[in-house]
């Protein structure tokens, strides 16, 4: 977000960029193609990104940079679910509910992380983010290095890199829309419900394939 006004407060210098937060989501968030991504009780919607999945091949622990490919086994899509009227008082929560991680349709293998990819989500059909792997601030070997550097993953492990294009935050006109709040700053950080039961998901990244969604209240 260096350069980006994204509180009303002013930019922020890339300068003054802190390291990218890491964040674990639990096995009991992952879902497949096809399945419904749940609301949770009590909100409105949710929101979420596009996102390219890393498969981890072994196990990894402080692994450089040049050496971060001998480590990924391959590809797939990811949807990373948010729930961002949760994520105000409790932001591991918001990211871990049932079916906020789902992953998908297959494996891609032979690609290798330098290459460019470009990561697309349609919601109902429509365009809604758009990116490209060469636009991330880290690159997939400088993401896998950061997450071994403090996690000893395993094989089989998944790193979500990011997001890549679209906007996660609330505009204006949306923050009346949402119950209960009415602090611009507040919803601004945490962004906006955009996904609401009836809604269809689609991830696709070219090389790799594409997963579709359901949102659904499922309680």
């Amino acid at each position: 977000m260096a350069g980006e006004d994204i509180t009303g407060k002013g930019s922020i210098p890339a300068s003054q960029l802190k390291p990218p937060a890491v964040f674990e989501k639990a096995s009991s968030s992952v879902a497949g193609p096809g399945d419904r991504v749940c609301i949770p009780e009590g909100t409105t919607g949710i929101s979420g990104s596009a996102e390219l999945a890393v498969i981890i091949s072994r196990r990894a622990s402080n692994v450089s940079t040049t050496d971060a490919g001998n480590y990924i086994f391959g590809y797939t899509c990811a949807f990373d679910g948010f729930a961002p009227e949760i994520a105000v008082n409790d932001f591991d929560k918001a990211k871990n509910y049932p079916t906020f991680c789902p992953i998908g349709p297959w494996i891609a293998t032979g690609i290798h992380h330098n290459e460019l990819m470009e990561v697309i989500m349609r919601v109902n059909g429509g365009l809604h983010q758009k990116g490209y792997t060469d636009d991330y601030i880290l690159g997939i070997a400088d993401a896998v290095s950061l997450v071994t550097s403090r996690y000893e993953l395993e094989a089989g492990d998944v790193i979500l890199v990011g997001a890549l294009g679209g906007g996660g935050i609330a505009e204006d006109e949306e923050i009346a829309d949402v119950p209960g709040f009415t602090d611009i700053e507040q919803i601004r950080a945490v962004a906006y419900p955009k996904y609401q039961h009836g809604d269809t998901l689609e991830v696709s990244i070219d090389r790799i394939g594409a997963i579709r969604l359901d949102v659904r209240y499922c309680s």
